[in-house]
């Protein structure tokens, strides 16, 4: 499971719905399954995800569950509407009440990868964009590049 990604708006003030999210992922890598999910939480009393092993609702080690105790839990992004401005890496930080999109991978022995997400959004006035993040999520096996940081 991997975090982190925190939807924002270059425009401030025009909010915008995730309408989907796609990705790639490499041939012999590719998930058994994704889910994706919708983490709120208050980041005065909880941290952001990096990684975690299990689902939001069945994490494999006890000491994550912290991070989801006070937080809601929502399958799917679809209808996710986007209002809190991007700002500087400072800014961007800044406590309170954070949307986080979380994506469950599940692989075989061979290990997973997902990359090239793309965001689906439409604007108030039913414009359609895109927007492709450049972050890559390895689940650690026998066909993942040591390069990724996996002791095989």
């Amino acid at each position: 499971m991997f975090g982190e990604h925190i939807p924002c708006l270059n425009d401030d003030g025009v909010p915008v719905e995730i309408t989907g999210v796609t990705w790639d992922s490499d041939p012999e890598t590719r998930p058994i399954s994704v889910d994706v999910y919708v983490r709120t939480f208050d980041s005065r009393k909880d941290d952001w995800l990096g990684s975690a092993l299990g689902t939001p609702h069945d994490l494999v080690n006890p000491s994550d569950e912290d991070l989801f105790d006070t937080a809601e839990i929502r399958e799917g992004i679809e209808g996710l509407e986007v209002t809190k401005p991007c700002g500087s890496e400072d800014e961007a930080w800044v406590k309170g009440v954070e949307e986080e999109v979380v994506f469950v991978l599940q692989s075989g022995p061979s290990g997973a990868n997902i990359k090239n997400i793309s965001f689906a959004y439409s604007t108030p006035d039913g414009r359609q964009y895109e927007v492709v993040d450049d972050w890559e999520f390895y689940l650690c096996g026998s066909k993942i590049p040591k390069e990724k940081r996996c002791d095989q």
